[in-house]
């Protein structure tokens, strides 16, 4: 048997697949800002994922990757039938793809005219198993509700008075009536006593299609995860330990006051060097929204966990000064393609 590993930027591009039995690499793609493969490219046939992950079908001339709610013809960067969804974005062509910036946003499934991974959903309503039992995109509210009896009437408005278990990440797939969702880590609730931060886990974070099999709070939980389990999965992001980190965490505590202040934006990301602090994470992305009288953090967005040569880097940091955050290069993903992170949520008060 064969086991191929797949190395992938930071759209889901397969750039290359490595051939673990036989230490090599069979397949290098290199792709055009639309997403077509460049002719150099070599291999091309051992695998069809490419841009974005997607499979592109070239059978008698047809190249064009699947999306799955449509075509995406890479010749052009257009897509080959109109969005679904296209009624939410009658600013901009229902063919465009990925908001015509193809270096910074994805179609996820070819059903976001507006460059988002997929929409966002405004609620949804699960049962005590955790199916499905309605939604939609028209109201604003983006919480997760507990229907435990048979009373609700199937609007939003009949929601009044059931329990809120969730919210919705920015990044949340569309969910089928009758099919189960889980909730991923949790959100840690501060409140202000005496002057000081007083954390209530309650509610948890809805996230995904499967339950993540553990939650990683440390370095040696990542690492462990990350050579010993032998399905790497992406893992929930962070427990106690790490919440208490990132709220004493200098960058964070001057992002906040700036928030508060009005000198940053009310809705933007930031970067955050945890690496020294509690996991193997290096210098990570934070996604960040306030309304509502709070500030919501999404700590972890699109990151993971790359190699096992954290070490060495925390020693060159400590000994050199110098900063060798994780990321690629020689010697690094031993294991081949990495596993993501499950973003941690992390609500604190918009003032106090």
């Amino acid at each position: 048997m064969t086991q191929h590993y797949y190395h992938q930027d930071h759209l889901g591009n397969i750039c290359a697949v490595w051939d673990a039995t036989h230490d090599s690499i069979v397949q290098q793609t290199l792709y055009y800002a639309s997403g077509l493969p460049v002719s150099v490219s070599t291999g091309q046939d051992v695998q069809p994922y490419k841009y974005n992950g997607k499979e592109f079908v070239e059978m008698h001339g047809y190249d064009v990757y699947e999306y799955g709610a449509r075509g995406y013809y890479a010749t052009i960067g257009r897509f080959t039938s109109i969005d679904p969804l296209c009624e939410q974005t009658p600013w901009q062509s229902p063919y465009v793809y990925a908001n015509n910036n193809w270096v910074n946003n994805i179609d996820w499934m070819g059903m976001s005219a507006d460059g988002f991974h997929v929409p966002t959903l405004n609620w949804v309503a699960v049962d005590e198993q955790g199916k499905v039992l309605g939604y939609d995109m028209q109201h604003p509210d983006q919480y997760v509700y507990l229907i435990d009896d048979d009373n609700w009437d199937g609007t939003y408005e009949g929601l009044e008075g059931y329990e809120i278990i969730g919210r919705q990440h920015k990044k949340q797939r569309i969910y089928i009536i009758g099919e189960p969702c889980f909730y991923i880590g949790y959100y840690q609730t501060p409140s202000i006593v005496n002057g000081e931060f007083v954390v209530t886990a309650g509610e948890r974070l809805m996230y995904g299609s499967k339950p993540a099999p553990k939650s990683i709070d440390t370095t040696w939980e990542g690492l462990s995860h990350y050579l010993f389990d032998s399905d790497r999965t992406p893992v929930a992001l962070g427990g106690p330990n790490t919440f208490s980190k990132f709220l004493s965490h200098p960058t964070f505590i001057s992002k906040r006051q700036q928030i508060m202040s009005g000198i940053a934006p009310a809705n933007d990301t930031f970067s955050i060097n945890m690496r020294n602090h509690v996991y193997h994470i290096g210098r990570t992305k934070v996604v960040y929204t306030s309304k509502d009288g709070e500030i919501v953090f999404y700590l972890g967005v699109d990151d993971g966990f790359w190699d096992v040569n954290v070490f060495k880097e925390a020693y060159d940091t400590l000994i050199t000064k110098t900063n060798s955050s994780d990321g690629m290069g020689d010697n690094l993903e031993v294991l081949g393609t990495p596993y993501p992170y499950i973003p941690m949520t992390v609500r604190v008060p918009n003032s106090y």
